[in-house]
């Protein structure tokens, strides 16, 4: 159960809770059967743009002088557009410059149709040229390029690097995947521990060098597999699987999404200098609410009786676990989970690989948690994954099916009954979309955000879910969520904000972003400051000194913005010295 083919995914294993109930509790992922005693990563088939040649998204034109832009002017080119293409083309007309616009197609076309609708619109008299609007080919580029071997081909969930469209769909920069590689100019998360509450930890080189001291909250001798109950050793002994001798090392995967560290010979997590910590509480046969609950109290820094204080409490906790049969959340693991966020923990729950409501499975449906749903890697709902009014986000979880492509690749390990070598492999499930999710609030959490702050700065990083003609798997927000996780939708400065200028009165000073913001940046506001009080009407880029300012000390902050729903950390710049 640890490395997926070509072959059709199925469940992960199912544990039953403890001795006497009937309820299963299942570490969320989908995999393959193991082939043969081959590891290796194997070549998989990389899914690509459909058409062949350059493509474009509409006609650029630009009006002769003395022909005003009227709505009547653009109106009639976009017509013209439409006629000569047999293309529907968006209402909305997109400035270029002061005589330069854009119309464009619903969906993007290939370059021949392009061209042959610009030599229409450059047949109007009122043109004085149009031309295809192209897509550029490197649009798939992310701001940064980890130097990992396996990254661009296989970690599609952390940014994809596909260009063009896809069943009439627009593929957007960095496709449906979490961003991740948006924010990495500025952090990757260094610092913050992330809890792996799961089945354990395995030996793998991208996550021992940030592994922290864990626990293992097995109370069952029997189900932890190493001899005795509660300790301080957090290894995953094997879980044994559904078949009872195929582990899933389920754990090691989890814990690979979130914070596999970058730069090295396999690939890389969402935020890869965060810090793991494992809390191993599923063994075979699964794991009980009562060591569920007692992972999430010391995970997050709260007290366990007959078990030492965790020196290293979680500001992330990821809950990759569901049960099969509808139930509430209990009260031992609701109260666990309530004192984790009063201790300023934020809690990341799958919603579950059922396909039915997520109100329904536990911890998803627990108050407090953001419960994370999955999608494929075109944006739509995993045909597995729970859905419903609870859950909060969506992220890529894998659509499994019959190409590797479709699946999340992170650590994993050889072993069967008992850890083998460290290696690299894929699984399908809400249990690889709620770490996207979790790694992403790590790398907010190194921005300084904790509690409510995190949650809810979290929640605003998010993208409209994509809309296929006819597609019953498209997400909506009564579904999937307010939409999926895109940390692009995260603005921050890549440095401090700093003034240029001479601060004497008369000179003008002129505040700027040195390095930029990371991020969909639309937009910036500025405001000025004399000895920290806002000066009034001083919102512009620059900021000419008066006397009142003399003496004083000037400082200026910028603000990003954006379109959609976003989140911008204010960026403020160093205080200047005294106004002369």
């Amino acid at each position: 159960m640890t490395r997926v083919s070509g072959q059709a995914a199925r469940r992960g294993a199912a544990f039953a809770l403890c001795a006497g109930m009937t309820t299963a509790l299942v570490a969320t992922a989908m995999v393959a059967p193991a082939q043969g005693a081959e590891h290796v990563l194997p070549v998989v088939e990389r899914a690509e743009p459909a058409g062949t040649g350059q493509l474009a998204a509409g006609v650029i034109y630009k009006m002769k002088p003395g022909y005003a832009a009227s709505a009547a002017a653009s109106s009639s080119v976009s017509a013209a557009v439409a006629r000569a293409a047999g293309r529907d083309v968006r209402t909305t007309v997109v400035p270029v410059g002061a005589l330069t616009s854009a119309v464009d197609f619903v969906d993007l076309v290939d370059a021949s149709t392009a061209e042959q609708a610009a030599a229409a619109v450059a047949a109007n008299p009122a043109v004085a040229w149009a031309e295809p609007n192209y897509v550029a080919t490197t649009a798939g580029a992310g701001p940064v390029k980890p130097k990992d071997p396996y990254f661009a081909q296989y970690q599609w969930n952390v940014w994809d690097s596909r260009n063009g469209s896809t069943s009439g769909v627009t593929i957007p920069n960095g496709g449906w995947s979490s961003h991740a590689l948006s924010l990495w100019p500025r952090t990757k998360g260094s610092g913050v521990v992330v809890a792996v509450i799961d089945t354990g930890r395995t030996r793998h080189s991208d996550l021992d060098g940030h592994t922290v001291n864990g626990y293992d909250m097995i109370s069952s001798a029997t189900s932890a597999r190493d001899g005795n109950g509660r300790d301080s050793d957090a290894t995953d002994k094997g879980d044994l699987g559904s078949d009872g001798v195929h582990s899933s090392w389920h754990g090691t995967h989890v814990a690979g999404i979130v914070g596999a560290m970058t730069n090295t010979s396999w690939g890389a997590g969402v935020a890869p200098n965060s810090r793991i910590q494992h809390v191993r509480v599923l063994g075979s046969k699964g794991g009980t609410f009562a060591d569920i609950a007692a992972g999430v109290t010391w995970a997050s820094g709260g007290s366990v009786s007959g078990v030492p204080k965790n020196s290293k409490p979680a500001r992330v906790l990821n809950l990759s676990i569901q049960t099969k049969d509808d139930m509430r959340c209990p009260s031992a693991l609701q109260d666990a989970i309530k004192g984790a966020r009063a201790r300023g923990a934020v809690v990341i729950a799958a919603a579950g690989n059922y396909n039915k409501s997520a109100s329904l499975s536990v911890p998803g449906n627990c108050q407090g948690v953001i419960t994370v749903a999955a999608l494929d890697r075109n944006g739509k709902r995993a045909s597995y994954s729970n859905r419903g009014s609870v859950v909060d986000i969506a992220a890529p979880g894998g659509g499994g099916g019959s190409t590797n492509s479709g699946y999340v690749w992170s650590t994993i390990n050889t072993g069967t009954k008992a850890p083998g070598a460290a290696a690299y492999g894929g699984m399908a499930g809400t249990s690889q979309a709620a770490p996207a999710v979790a790694g992403g609030a790590a790398l907010l959490a190194s921005l300084g955000l904790k509690g409510a702050a995190l949650e809810s700065a979290l929640l605003r990083a998010r993208s409209n879910f994509p809309r296929y003609a006819g597609s019953p798997a498209n997400c909506s927000t009564t579904q999937c969520g307010r939409g999926y996780l895109d940390l692009s939708k995260v603005l921050v400065a890549i440095k401090r904000a700093k003034i240029t200028g001479t601060p004497a009165v008369g000179q003008t000073l002129k505040v700027v972003a040195a390095k930029g913001f990371t991020g969909k940046v639309t937009g910036k506001k500025f405001q000025w400051f004399r000895n920290g009080s806002p000066i009034s009407g001083a919102t512009g880029q620059s900021y000419k000194l008066t006397s009142a300012d003399r003496g004083k000390q000037i400082s200026a902050r910028i603000t990003p913005r954006s379109a959609g729903s976003y989140y911008a950390q204010p960026s403020t710049s160093l205080r200047t010295a005294k106004v002369s």
